[in-house]
């Protein structure tokens, strides 16, 4: 299985201040994989700061042996530092790094800035694939509400809403997945018709 992960490359304060509570939650959500699946490959955008190095450090303290992340960063972004990524590929820019993003399995999000914003919003643009998205101090809001209003007001198709999958609690998040997991796993057995 392929896990995109979106988040934050800076450490923002409130995030920060509550660290531990939210590796906590990260670990409870990121284990789900670890946990049931024989091989799972995480994609990031590297570990060197912020939510991302947090993801980095709970996918080193949970990893089993067939689980591997992988960093897809952009040529500018090769000399940032990353302690945690078993792997990496570089991309010429970063619109071909969210198209190697885009292609996992399950995509998955944390609250982050501008970039995280563009990830989020690419994803729902263009492809069918749902992004579940973890904001337990509502810090993306804001996003979500210009999400909602753009449908409100006809610009936005009210499926794309649909497929923004928020959680303010890790348990509900990790519950979704597993769901989503067992989906997933259930259409790999089935043989594929000619």
């Amino acid at each position: 299985m392929k896990v995109s992960i979106y988040s934050g490359s800076r450490d923002a304060p409130l995030i920060m201040e509550k660290q531990i509570e939210f590796e906590n939650s990260l670990k409870l959500i990121l284990s789900e994989f670890t946990k049931t699946q024989k091989n799972v490959d995480f994609y990031t955008g590297g570990a060197s700061s912020g939510i991302m190095k947090m993801i980095g450090k709970v996918l080193f303290e949970i990893k089993n042996e067939n689980s591997t992340m992988i960093a897809i960063k952009p040529t500018q972004w090769m000399n940032d530092d990353d302690n945690f990524s078993h792997q990496v590929i570089e991309t010429k820019t970063i619109q071909e790094r969210k198209e190697l993003l885009t292609q996992a399995d399950m995509i998955l999000a944390f609250p982050g800035g501008i970039g995280t914003f563009d990830e989020i919003f690419d994803t729902l643009a263009t492809t069918e694939k749902d992004v579940l998205l973890f904001d337990p101090y509502g810090q993306m809001n804001l996003m979500l509400d210009l999400i909602e209003k753009s449908v409100e007001d006809g610009y936005t198709s009210a499926k794309v809403i649909k497929r923004l999958k928020v959680f303010q609690s890790p348990l509900e998040m990790k519950m979704h997945m597993r769901a989503e997991i067992s989906l997933f796993n259930y259409a790999r057995r089935i043989p594929k018709k000619h």
